[in-house]
């Protein structure tokens, strides 16, 4: 979903005061650890929830569950997320409510332009700058990673500076 912030930027947006709903929600997803699969083969995740709830063990939850490397990006509503295969780390906001929450709270200005038909860049300016003097991004295959990459970065500066 190319509309929709990275999990840098969305953490940093959270971190500087970001609360909005969002349809989306970045998720750690947990998954059975290797070596506790090769000792159970062909249990579903709800066996193995039926191997920590129902008997007890032999194994506790933390010895069974890892996380999986990357984190997923699941809707909210979504049917899979429970208490024991996920946990929220932050909103996913859209583009566009990313760029309107630096507008706003902080006064940064994002204006994203074409260079040419297949190259993007973005201008990052406050109102005590001229355009000129603004912070530039370098060339991005589509708009909306230019708008991305602006979120980042400028989310990324302004935590510095608190």
């Amino acid at each position: 979903m190319a509309d929709l912030c990275s999990l840098i930027a969305s953490k940093n947006l959270k971190d500087l005061g970001f609360n909005v709903y969002c349809e989306y929600t970045f998720y750690n997803h947990y998954r059975v650890k290797d070596e506790i699969y090769e000792k159970h083969p062909g249990l579903s995740d709800d066996g193995y929830q039926d191997l920590l709830k129902k008997y007890g063990g032999p194994y506790k939850e933390s010895e069974v569950y890892g996380y999986y490397v990357e984190p997923l990006k699941i809707g909210s509503s979504n049917k899979y997320i429970d208490e024991h295969t996920s946990s929220e780390i932050c909103s996913c906001p859209t583009l566009y409510d990313g760029q309107k929450f630096l507008r706003e709270q902080f006064k940064k200005h994002i204006i994203v332009y074409s260079c040419s038909q297949e190259s993007w860049q973005y201008r990052i300016t406050d109102p005590h700058q001229s355009l000129d003097d603004g912070v530039f991004g370098e060339d991005f295959a589509t708009y909306e990673d230019a708008l991305n990459d602006a979120i980042e970065r400028a989310t990324t500066e302004l935590m510095k500076k608190e």
